[in-house]
């Protein structure tokens, strides 16, 4: 037993497990190993001293002995680890709901002195047969769940699954290459051009970040993008998307393209950053076209995060003479109270009200709906995924201003986005 706590040790709980192993493999059913670690355990011993140190882990004790089952065991592995075991589980379900308990109890105060110090663990689970089939194993897993709570905020419960794993360890691959994929030269940008209904002709492009990665091949941007975002790589690869675009609509102007325009997305980090209209600025400095011709395309999510910080930047942005659109308008959760305060120049319908114009009544009312809404407030109005001629018919009847998507042409690298343009200036030469 364990002196401290009067919990079974390390020993008696790998014996009862192995116990608990044989007869959910003769019954059929599950078992469950939960491991608990306190969070911050360490600053409750240096600021109160460990003997106050040994209180919070007999009150923790207390806490999971009372929640004790018949046929469960709770032990203390040593230091801040508690190991929970749950046998005879005929449902995955009781295992949720007993875990649930037991995260809910530890998460709260506990009295220090006269203060009320805030308490709360990471735990991790694994399920016998699907994450392990002996103890050894189970026990590893569950430590693996746990550390993964730990990485991911504290105070939570992980459940273990080799396919979950799986997903971290590429997670973790793909950060650490992530962090060096702009100086090994391993992202690029495609353009998807953008269609004027009234005049017929393109007069933009959006830039669509990519990574090609040496080993892996591409990954998908909605793979590694929110990976970036986590992990705050996203300031950086956006510094060297900004850059990468305005070069090369410059280089696209200097050959006869003089009023293309380039829109890039920036994501709620980067709008968030105290230098972001500085480091646009000083983009425009270093690459040569008019900040009219850049276009910052942000999300719903991402105007709303920090209202009044944000309505800031965008007038700082305008000052600038950049134009900001309000991307996948629509699906986000924008009060329109503070959409007329926002110094737009334009909104994007999303592809999900597009993709079934000529099917789905709602989608043709939603769309007809945002483009009123936008010109009622001065803003040019663009659909994107247009990708059947039935779909740009009815844009037009609407009055939608500007379309993009796979029936005017797929996201395209810059030689070939060059040949694209040449080809339908010289189509709109031949039918003059």
């Amino acid at each position: 037993m364990d002196p401290l706590t009067q919990l079974p040790n390390r020993i008696l709980f790998f014996e009862r497990l192995a116990e608990a192993l044989e007869q959910s493999t003769r019954c059929g059913t599950y078992a469950a190993v939960l491991f608990i670690d306190l969070d911050n355990f360490k600053t409750i011993n240096d600021t109160y001293g460990h003997e106050n140190g040994d209180r919070v882990l007999q009150e923790i004790a207390r806490r999971l002995r009372d929640l004790e089952e018949e046929g469960h065991l709770v032990s203390r592995l040593g230091g801040d680890e508690f190991t929970v075991l749950l046998k005879d589980i005929t449902e995955p379900d009781i295992i949720r709901e007993i875990t649930s308990r037991i995260h809910k109890a530890l998460s709260s105060h506990v009295l220090l002195e006269g203060r009320q110090v805030e308490v709360s663990a990471s735990t991790g689970v694994s399920v016998f047969p699907l994450d392990g089939d002996d103890p050894e194993t189970l026990v590893k897993n569950a430590d693996v769940a746990m550390f993964q709570v730990k990485q991911e905020g504290k105070n939570n419960v992980f459940e273990y699954s080799l396919k979950k794993r799986e997903e971290h360890a590429r997670n973790a691959l793909l950060e650490r290459h992530l962090r060096t994929a702009v100086p090994n030269g391993e992202l690029l940008l495609l353009y998807q051009p953008k269609l004027d209904l009234r005049a017929f002709e393109t007069v933009g492009v959006e830039a669509l970040l990519r990574w090609n990665h040496p080993t892996l091949g591409m990954i998908p941007p909605d793979e590694f993008i929110p990976l970036a975002e986590r992990k705050g790589i996203i300031v950086d690869i956006g510094k060297w998307v900004l850059h990468r675009a305005c070069s090369d609509i410059k280089a696209l102007q200097q050959k006869g393209f003089a009023s293309l325009h380039v829109a890039v997305n920036l994501s709620v980090i980067q709008l968030e950053k105290d230098d972001i209209v500085p480091v646009i600025a000083d983009v425009l400095h270093l690459t040569g076209p008019a900040p009219r011709y850049l276009e910052i395309e942000i999300t719903e999510s991402a105007v709303m995060s920090k209202v009044e910080a944000v309505i800031e930047k965008l007038h700082a942005l305008r000052d600038l003479k950049v134009s900001v659109a309000i991307d996948d308008f629509g699906t986000g959760y924008s009060s329109l109270s503070y959409l007329k305060r926002f110094p737009l120049s334009s909104l994007k319908v999303d592809k999900c009200f597009v993709h079934e114009l000529g099917t789905q009544k709602a989608d043709k009312t939603i769309a007809k709906a945002i483009i009123d809404l936008g010109h009622n407030l001065g803003l040019r109005v663009v659909a994107e995924g247009v990708e059947t001629k039935e779909q740009l018919e009815i844009l037009t009847a609407q009055e939608c201003d500007e379309i993009q998507g796979y029936y005017i042409s797929k996201p395209l690298e810059l030689d070939n986005l060059e040949q694209f343009l040449l080809q339908k200036t010289d189509n709109e030469t031949r039918s003059r």
